[in-house]
């Protein structure tokens, strides 16, 4: 009996060491079998060809929403750019989506892409929930070419799972009881 426990300990220590990483989802759940992972490098060398295309990418969040957490920036894992990734959250969701502690961490994405121009306005309303100072809005001038992704699913890697929402909503009242 114990020969067969010490034949397996080679292959329980590769699997243990093996593990992925912790990491937290938010939004749906990734659609594993069908996307392949795409290199955000890739995506910033030629992003028409990837215009209105599903893809999954992995990156490192630079920057989440200060107010909600509904939109993270994402840059090449271990390269400089001068450009970052938009990725606008797509599910509805009470309450914030992304923490701010995703900043720095890498992340895995999946959405549509799109190659689009926003507004002057757009650009210093995203840079003011980014908690970007008054000089540096003051800067954002005209309107500008952004690649986003529009994602219904993220995984932050090296972070825990957030807690499950609680049952009981924070709008809810107890009961009133009548006055006698």
């Amino acid at each position: 009996m114990r020969r067969v426990h010490l034949m397996h300990f080679p292959l329980l220590v590769c699997l243990s060491g093996c593990a992925a990483p912790p990491h937290a989802d938010f939004g749906e759940a990734m659609k594993t079998d069908e996307v392949s992972m795409t290199s955000t490098a890739e995506v910033f060398e030629q992003p028409t060809s990837y215009d209105g295309k599903y893809l999954r990418l992995r990156g490192e969040v630079v920057s989440v929403c200060a107010k909600k957490g509904c939109w993270l920036r994402l840059v090449p894992v271990g390269g400089e750019s001068a450009d970052s990734l938009f990725v606008k959250f797509t599910c509805p969701v009470r309450g914030r989506l992304i923490p701010m502690a995703a900043v720095g961490h890498e992340a895995i994405v999946e959405g549509t892409l799109e190659v689009s121009k926003i507004t002057e306005a757009e650009a210093r309303h995203y840079a003011e929930d980014a908690g970007k100072s008054a000089a540096e809005i003051a800067k954002i001038v005209g309107d500008r070419v952004q690649l986003r992704m529009k994602s219904p699913a993220a995984q932050i890697v090296g972070l825990e799972p957030p807690p499950p929402p609680s049952s009981a909503s924070p709008t809810t009242k107890p009961a009133s009881r009548p006055v006698k």
